[in-house]
């Protein structure tokens, strides 16, 4: 309802970019939903993380890599430990170095 909220537009550019169901992911959606959030909100730890998660789903892991170190500098974002959260940044870095996707987790 409040268009300025930046979470619902951080997590669903985090889901377009990290959902193990590939005909769900949409890099260039959620580019657009990442740069929305920092526009509002550019000391946002979550729409860096999201802009980096964006970053990674186009295929730029340098950017990703770039994106998700500025997100680390958040100490309340790196306390975290839910999946949007930075507990999970260092193993998003870790795929996105050997050029790879780190998806959300998938239920059986």
């Amino acid at each position: 309802l409040n268009p300025k909220f930046t979470t619902p537009i951080n997590n669903k550019a985090f889901l377009l970019s990290t959902c193990p169901e590939a005909s769900i992911r949409d890099g260039n959606m959620a580019a657009e939903l990442s740069e929305r959030a920092l526009t509002l909100d550019p000391k946002s730890a979550y729409a860096m993380n999201a802009r980096a998660c964006a970053y990674a789903a186009a295929g730029d892991f340098k950017k990703a890599i770039e994106w998700q170190r500025r997100a680390m500098e958040d100490k309340d974002f790196m306390n975290d430990d839910g999946v949007y959260g930075g507990k999970s940044a260092s193993e998003r870095i870790a795929k996105w170095e050997a050029e790879e996707l780190w998806l959300l987790p998938s239920k059986p």
